[in-house]
């Protein structure tokens, strides 16, 4: 908290392309605009940020925006019981303006009373407010005016403008799922104000925002599900991995319910830097398996019926924890997984993806290079119903890309006639190298 005559927590008064970005503003007071924030600024981006019971004398209860051209942008940010005798969230005075609109809100609660934004009678910048919620109501696409439902605004202490006032969205918030997934100020975003994966999929609640589920929140606390929306079983009952022949997939079986979204954690043992990723987990093919590529910590999308960690992490004969997670609980028992190590010579490892078939079952790889080797690639690349597990026979470069083609088969052949493997290759037939791991 803090007490200043214009923008008592933070005064910017010039430059382009000024962040503000997951901070807390709250109980500040200033004596005249902008208890929170006093800008003149040329352009200036406030991402998940809360205000909460700041207080102006004058103009802007949380911020005051004065210049000659400006453009001023708040994404995925909560406003709640700020004043001032004129906007109790937002005061404008731009004139001038370059820029279409001075002054663009999305995926945002305003909740301060009636008077959200006051607009000074020489104010020429235009507003643009879209997927919000506002008291009072404000026309844009997907804005509503409804009570956000937050979790306890005044805190434990039942004191406005204190640090545990409580902004996140309670369940049945008409604020959850209601954002916009193309909002210019999410690019890169992904957590929220908590440090949560920002999108996250309440299965009790229908979408009425934006894009593909999971759509996200309005405000900067992303809601992480509804508790009577958690599956009834743990969601990794595998006992032991699908198929490890490489160091470049884990395969597993989550044995949970189709459209369930869960977050994984994928940990090697012995390392601080867990992968995490929250996707619907659906049933992918007709082995049963689920399925997720996992290409970097929450992004993934789905291939055929395995996880596969992308990058330089997954080693041969280390283990790895995998645990699934939903409003911070952790399923038990943790699914352990040991990757299998090469069991022949290091360049020609990759081309060893399957052993006999026998009763209608490839067997496990048995440390040779043989014609079955290239029959399994062949018959996963004519999508036959006798073919492999993708695990085994995606052979394209170390990171594989979860397509078989045919520079999958030429890395088979490549391999049975006992030369380098050459996983480092991208095309087989150019010679094109790929970037190695570090």
């Amino acid at each position: 908290m803090a007490r200043f005559g214009s923008g008592a927590a933070l005064s910017m008064t010039a430059g382009d392309n000024n962040l503000v970005t997951n901070s807390l503003f709250v109980g500040n007071v200033a004596a005249v605009d902008g208890g929170a924030i006093s800008s003149s600024a040329r352009q200036l981006l406030i991402v998940n940020c809360v205000f909460s019971g700041n207080s102006a004398g004058s103009t802007g209860g949380a911020i005051s925006l004065r210049s000659t051209d400006t453009q001023a942008t708040i994404s995925n940010s909560t406003f709640f019981g700020n004043s001032a005798s004129l906007g109790d969230t937002i005061s404008m005075l731009i004139t001038n303006s370059s820029f279409p609109q001075a002054l663009v809100v999305e995926n945002s609660i305003f909740s301060s009373g009636g008077n959200q934004i006051w607009e000074d009678d020489a104010n020429t910048g235009s507003i643009a407010i879209t997927y919000s919620d506002i008291e009072g109501g404000w026309p844009g696409t997907g804005n509503i005016n409804i009570d956000p439902m937050f979790v306890d605004p005044d805190g434990a202490d039942n004191i406005l403008g204190t640090e545990d006032d409580d902004l996140r969205l309670a369940e049945g918030s008409p604020c959850i799922d209601a954002g916009d997934n193309t909002a210019a100020g999410l690019f890169g975003l992904d957590t929220d104000i908590s440090g949560r994966l920002r999108f996250i999929d309440d299965e009790i609640t229908v979408d009425t925002g934006v894009g593909a589920a999971p759509v996200v929140d309005m405000g900067a606390h992303e809601f992480q599900c509804s508790t009577d929306a958690l599956p009834a079983a743990p969601p990794l009952a595998a006992v032991a991995p699908f198929d490890i022949t490489t160091d470049r997939y884990l395969s597993f079986n989550p044995s949970t319910n189709p459209g369930q979204s869960t977050a994984l954690r994928v940990t090697r043992v012995g390392s601080s830097t867990p992968w995490y990723v929250s996707c619907a987990l659906q049933d992918a093919g007709a082995d049963g398996m689920l399925s997720m590529l996992v290409t970097s910590p929450e992004l993934c999308e789905w291939t055929d019926s395995v996880i596969h960690v992308r990058g330089c992490e997954i080693v041969p004969g280390n283990e790895y924890l995998i645990d699934a997670t939903r409003c911070d609980l952790f399923y038990s028992p943790t699914l352990s997984v040991i990757t299998t190590a090469p069991q022949i010579d290091a360049s020609r490892q990759y081309g060893d993806v399957v052993g006999a078939f026998v009763g209608g079952v490839w067997l496990a790889a048995e440390g040779l290079v043989t014609a079955n080797d290239i029959v399994a690639v062949v018959q996963k690349f004519q999508l036959l119903a006798t073919a492999p597990h993708i695990s085994r026979v995606d052979n394209d470069g170390k990171t594989p890309n979860g397509v078989i083609a045919s520079n999958d088969i030429l890395r088979a052949v490549t391999a049975f006639a006992g030369n380098d493997f050459g996983y480092g290759v991208t095309n087989c037939l150019t010679g094109t190298c790929e970037p190695s791991c570090p």
